[in-house]
């Protein structure tokens, strides 16, 4: 509206660069990209089963306060393909939210590129990123503790007197050798399982920049993570959880619905 009280319209203009980059796109090309033209606001997200659990959340919780969710979520089929999309969105003035794995914090050209496409100054967060990136990435090396190992050892073999050990505890005695990375650890458990100290201090205040421009990294690693009493990867362990839990009132859909509602769509 003017002062005068006139309807206006604004118009934005779809650059042919960023037609093209989508429609050279073989799996872009196909999506419902263009389709948040008409939506009040656009949430990207990674995956396919990213969008479907996400999108069931959103409308339940806007179905508790009463109203419709505008929201359209879209997938983009990996982190690579965000920024061409993102790029295509913001040009026209769609309200974009980005939701991304936390695993991408060890990609640094791939997370440069996201939040440069969102709007947001890589010289800005790259201080915070690189702090960051070194408690992902960790220091490389598989560390087991002598001794603990020695009394995890001694506690399955002085359970029994046979003189073989059963299929189960052969199981048992090699898992406590396997060691996990923590590229690994960071990608199923996201924040808790970075160090201590300056690199969680930098993650929250780089979290904080994201998330003002629109770029929600997952807390927990993975959508997986919201429920980690389904084991499961992908489309098939959402709709386990979906199965097992039905009544999204749940306890155990509260960190993911605090997660869908700080989007703010």
């Amino acid at each position: 509206m003017h002062e005068d009280g006139e309807a206006t319209n604004n118009i934005s203009i779809l650059q042919n660069e960023y037609i093209e980059k989508v429609w050279n796109d073989s799996l872009l090309k196909y999506s419902n990209i263009l389709s948040g033209l008409f939506h009040k606001s656009v949430v990207l997200c990674e995956s396919d089963s990213d969008c479907k659990l996400y999108k069931i959340i959103d409308e339940h919780i806007k179905k508790n306060k009463g109203v419709y969710s505008e929201a359209l979520f879209i997938h983009c089929g990996g982190k690579q393909r965000l920024p061409v999309v993102i790029r295509a969105l913001k040009a026209l003035d769609v309200n974009v939210r980005v939701i991304t794995d936390f695993v991408v914090l060890n990609d640094e050209n791939t997370i440069k590129n996201i939040t440069t496409a969102i709007g947001i100054s890589w010289d800005e967060v790259m201080p915070h990123y690189n702090i960051v990136a070194n408690g992902v990435r960790g220091d490389g090396k598989e560390k087991i503790n002598r001794n603990m190992l020695k009394a995890a050892f001694n506690e399955v073999l002085g359970r029994k007197a046979d003189e073989l050990l059963s299929p189960k505890e052969i199981k048992e005695l090699s898992n406590l050798l396997k060691t996990e990375s923590k590229l690994k650890s960071v990608k199923n458990s996201g924040k808790s399982a970075l160090p201590a100290g300056q690199a969680s201090s930098s993650f929250d205040t780089l979290d904080t920049i994201f998330q003002n421009n629109g770029l929600f990294i997952v807390p927990v690693g993975e959508l997986e993570g919201f429920v980690k009493s389904v084991g499961d990867h992908g489309p098939k362990s959402i709709n386990e959880v979906l199965e097992k839990y039905p009544n999204f009132d749940d306890a155990v859909y509260e960190d993911v619905k605090k997660f869908v509602g700080a989007l703010g769509i």
